[in-house]
């Protein structure tokens, strides 16, 4: 097999928006008719939390159900990810590497640093249990009770939180020899209830509605062996006991019933399929029975349905099917290619990607409400009341309320990961809230200030174009200015990097006339390129074409078997050509501009602060970049013009 290292050329093509769009909240979980009006609610009582990296690196924002305002509620360099939210919404357990994190209010204007992770909220949002490392290698920790309020911690001894019970008394921990136990937060009291041998490592134990039981999968190296353990938590003397085994997945149902479904390897002769049933903690069969060829199979909360995806008998794709485990009957309501579906925390509404966008289904009335047509969405994310979803689509993030018909849109860059719904209004911006990315900005009639480092300038006549490499908030775009003007314009919107292979880079730009052209080439065991083409004229019109091998490490063709160059080709920057325009000649000499009359003999020298990493001379003048170095280790480019009067003056 051919090793390639094909790393992704940075999206000067274009860049993913997150587009978001909310409509009015309905009163209760319950589907209004299409043709009956809503009202839109004025204090719209939720808002969602979500990370996005659109200032150069991940951080928490929220936006209102109606959309509109995003606020900012953390801001640093760190890569930030969100490791719990509080069950009011009002604290946010912020992960910034290295099993450290940050306990972030709300509002984003109060901030705990240095907690531990892994943690676990309180059902009621008092306390969080964190992680307290004791060496650097973080193999011996500790568990601590903190209450938010008041910022006291109480030990509970050795191991890592997992998660609360409902009922908020119990603590379900990892040991440090891999075992798993529980603890009762009020008295202190620990117990084990598995060893390392049988602990949960897929997925993560789940506690039954009613704080009792604990149930998790114990995945052995062949799934088919994997095992459903159940336990009597609140009991320290019970027994793991195991209920079911195959490859299987399971949820906890209203009335600690188990809703379990297990994949069974067919034959030459039977399909493969998957087996749903109900039981009880005992592992005893409550529900009835069946099997079905289906992916994404969904219990609902109450236990009386369960939804899942099938293989279409026509046309290819899937179809949605619901079905009532009470009656046994079942209905196929639409087709999907298999995205998302998820229910409502009531279990009457189901929401579901399918091809026509993202639908609701009441499945009381078998109503079914047409929320988006933008296409299949995933990621579906219910507010706690069943009256708002949040989902991840081709847009970006979009954001709807059930039973409304009108839309907001919000435009955002950069990716985006759904946390959760926060119950109350939309929290004002913290005074540290992340600005806009920098622009590219004309200082003066004769200079321009870049948001990022010059990488290249190319000039035809009296226009320039820049290509501007990566700073904290943008990645790398091109730029075209001419001097006098009042701006600049911008061939890609601002987008951060996705990753450090987007900021290494080899470019060639070239400019004639109105047209501009670029190339990105990247390099490793292979080599491969995109060229770009672009008009003055047209601004933000981007044509990229598609990316090519222009060297092979082994084979020495592309991946079409055409012979390629050998040896690999010249990639490196080139410095600025040597150029004589009305008797006027130049070169750049270790970052010093020297220019030569050649009428008189007369040279001058000119160096910017820095060095001159560019220069481009024409009839009209001489173009030239240097930079700038900030206080934390980035760098600001400047982009200057000379009269060709003001060459010798």
């Amino acid at each position: 097999m051919r090793i390639r290292n094909r790393r992704r050329w940075l999206r000067l093509a274009g860049v993913t928006l997150a587009v978001f769009a909310a409509l009015s909240l309905v009163r209760s979980d319950v589907l209004q008719p299409p043709a009956r009006a809503v009202e839109t609610p004025r204090a719209l009582p939720w808002h969602l939390v979500f990370v996005n990296n659109r200032d150069g690196d991940a951080d928490i924002y929220a936006v209102g159900a109606s959309g509109g305002r995003i606020a900012a509620l953390t801001r640093n360099t760190a890569k930030e990810t969100v490791a719990g939210l509080s069950p009011d919404g009002k604290w946010i357990l912020a992960d910034r590497g290295s099993m450290v994190g940050a306990l972030v209010s709300g509002d984003g204007r109060h901030e705990r640093k240095g907690v531990g992770l892994p943690g676990a909220f309180s059902p009621d949002s008092q306390t969080v249990a964190i992680t307290r490392w004791l060496d650097p290698e973080q193999e011996r920790s500790r568990i601590s009770l903190v209450t938010i309020g008041t910022g006291k911690a109480r030990d509970l001894g050795s191991g890592t939180p997992q998660e609360f019970a409902p009922n908020g008394r119990l603590l379900s921990y990892y040991g440090t020899d891999g075992s798993l136990g529980v603890i009762d937060v009020r008295s202190g009291r620990r117990w084990r209830v598995a060893s390392e041998s049988i602990a949960p490592n897929y997925p993560v134990p789940m506690w039954s509605p009613s704080g009792k039981w604990l149930a998790w999968a114990h995945d052995a190296s062949d799934s088919s062996k994997t095992r459903l353990y159940v336990v009597d938590a609140a009991n320290p003397g019970a027994r793991a006991r195991a209920v079911v085994k195959g490859e299987l997945e399971a949820a906890w149902l209203a009335g600690d019933r188990l809703g379990v479904d297990v994949y069974r390897s067919g034959s030459n002769t039977v399909a493969d399929s998957i087996e749903f049933r109900v039981l009880d903690p005992s592992g005893r069969t409550i529900g009835p029975v069946s099997h079905t060829k289906s992916t994404s199979l969904r219990w609902s909360p109450d236990g009386r349905s369960v939804a899942y995806y099938r293989s279409a008998a026509t046309g290819g794709g899937y179809e949605l099917v619901v079905a009532n485990l009470s009656t046994g009957r079942s209905r196929a309501l639409a087709t999907s290619n298999d995205e998302g579906l998820t229910w409502s925390p009531k279990g009457r509404l189901l929401a579901a990607s399918v091809r026509t966008g993202v639908i609701v289904i009441d499945v009381a009335t078998w109503t079914i409400d047409t929320l988006d047509k933008r296409g299949e969405g995933w990621s579906l994310t219910w507010t706690k009341d069943g009256t708002a979803l949040a989902w991840l689509s081709s847009d970006g993030v979009r954001l709807a309320v059930v039973g409304s018909r009108a839309a907001h849109t919000l435009t955002i860059s950069g990716e985006t990961t759904i946390i959760g719904w926060a119950r109350g209004p939309l929290p004002s911006e913290a005074p540290t809230a992340v600005p806009p990315p920098l622009p590219d900005v004309v200082a003066s009639p004769f200079e321009v200030r870049t948001a990022g480092p010059v990488i290249e300038i190319a000039a035809d006549g009296a226009r320039a174009a820049v290509i501007v490499g990566p700073s904290h908030t943008d990645c790398t775009h091109v730029i075209a200015w001419k001097p006098g003007s009042s701006s600049v314009v911008r061939f890609t919107r601002p987008n951060p990097c996705s990753s450090p292979d987007d900021a290494s880079y080899e470019y060639q730009l070239a400019l004639k006339r109105s047209v501009l052209t670029w190339s990105g080439i990247t390099h490793g065991n292979n080599v491969y390129r995109t060229d770009c083409r672009a008009n003055l004229l047209r601004a933000g019109r981007t044509s990229c074409g598609t990316e090519y091998e222009i060297w092979d490490a082994e084979g020495n063709t592309d991946d079409q078997g055409n012979p390629l160059p050998n040896p690999m080709p010249d990639i490196s920057h080139p410095p600025p050509p040597a150029e004589t325009h009305r008797g006027v000649s130049f070169v750049v000499e270790n970052g010093t501009i020297v220019l030569l009359r050649f009428a008189d003999g007369q040279t001058r020298s000119l160096r910017p602060a820095g060095g001159a990493v560019d220069a481009e001379l024409e009839d009209t003048g001489l173009f030239y970049a240097y930079m700038l170095h900030k206080g934390n280790g980035g760098r600001l480019g400047r982009v200057v013009f000379v009269p060709f009067a003001k060459l010798f003056a």
